[in-house]
């Protein structure tokens, strides 16, 4: 399974294919130039945008879609760091995204991409998808919405974003490598 606790890496494999299990203890953040000492983060209190965006993947939830943090943010909590901002992935489309959230800013409806306007800061939520060809290398010329959070994965550009972190199970999917990625520290 492509499950894992969030916590510290173990040496020990798990799956056997690849990927790392995680043990929970206190250790120092990954990120270069940060010397700050984590307790795993995912058990601490979470700073007001981890909690916004977790707030809006819960009710995406409640909803019955699938929802998961991506990307960057969770990059950074598995390198043992608070993470800037929080982005969320899902099979809800950006219509059903709106209707959940009036005041959502529609600036990349058409790639499945809504801002959800918090206190704390804006989260991006964009629905599960599988870009086609990059014409600018930046926007894909045409966009196909996914229904699993795999394909969505396999799209994005580095093992490291394509990490999701279910923050009700308190759980890291990975289904790229992404976590071996950031202990080689590629």
């Amino acid at each position: 399974s492509p499950v894992h606790t969030f916590g510290v890496f173990s040496p020990t494999p798990w799956p056997p294919a690849g990927g790392f299990c995680f043990e929970p203890v206190p250790r120092r953040c990954l990120r270069a130039g940060c010397n700050s000492d984590v307790i795993l983060l995912m058990k601490a209190p979470a700073n007001p945008k981890r909690r916004a965006a977790a707030e809006i993947v819960r009710r995406l939830r409640a909803k019955k879609f699938q929802a998961y943090f991506v990307g960057g943010c969770v990059r950074d909590l598995v390198m043992g760091c608070e993470a800037a901002d929080y982005d969320g992935a899902t099979d809800a489309t950006a219509d059903q995204v709106l209707t959940l959230y009036h005041e959502g800013l529609t600036v990349g409806a058409a790639f499945g991409v809504i801002i959800v306007p918090r206190d704390a800061g804006n989260v991006e939520v964009a629905t599960f998808r599988s870009d086609g060809r990059y014409a600018d290398g930046r926007h894909p010329d045409e966009v196909s919405f996914a229904r699993t959070p795999e394909e969505d994965v396999r799209r994005r550009d580095f093992t490291v974003n394509g990490l999701l972190f279910d923050p009700v199970k308190e759980k890291v999917l990975d289904f790229v490598g992404g976590q071996a990625d950031i202990r080689r520290r590629v």
